[in-house]
C-alpha cells in the first residue's frame, strides 16, 4: 500500500532565517497570536441561561404529537394553541 504524502521541509538556514525574519516583523509590528483566557467556571455559570426543565412525563405519547403535527401541516387542522387564541379574541 502506499500513500501520498507530502516531504517534511528541510531544514536549511534559509527556511531558519525566514522564520526569524517573520518571528521580527510580528514583533515590531505588534502582531501576537495571543491565547484568550477563559473565564474561570463560577464566572462562566452566570452566562448561561437559566433554563428549568419539567420532570413531570408528558401525557401525550411521541406517536401522538407526530400525529397531530401532521394533521396541523398536511390535513389543514387548527392546532390547540391557535383555537384558545381565537377563543380569547372573541
Amino acid at each position: 500500500v502506499q500513500y501520498i504524502s507530502t516531504p517534511a521541509p528541510t531544514v536549511t538556514q534559509e527556511v531558519t532565517e525566514s522564520i526569524e525574519d517573520i518571528i521580527r516583523r510580528r514583533i515590531a509590528d505588534g502582531d501576537y497570536d495571543d491565547v484568550l483566557r477563559k473565564l474561570p467556571m463560577e464566572q462562566r455559570a452566570e452566562y448561561r441561561p437559566k433554563v428549568e426543565l419539567s420532570t413531570e412525563k408528558s401525557k401525550q405519547g411521541l406517536g401522538e404529537e407526530y400525529a397531530k403535527e401532521y394533521e396541523e401541516k398536511v390535513l389543514g387542522n387548527r392546532s390547540e394553541t391557535e383555537i384558545k387564541y381565537t377563543e380569547e379574541q372573541q
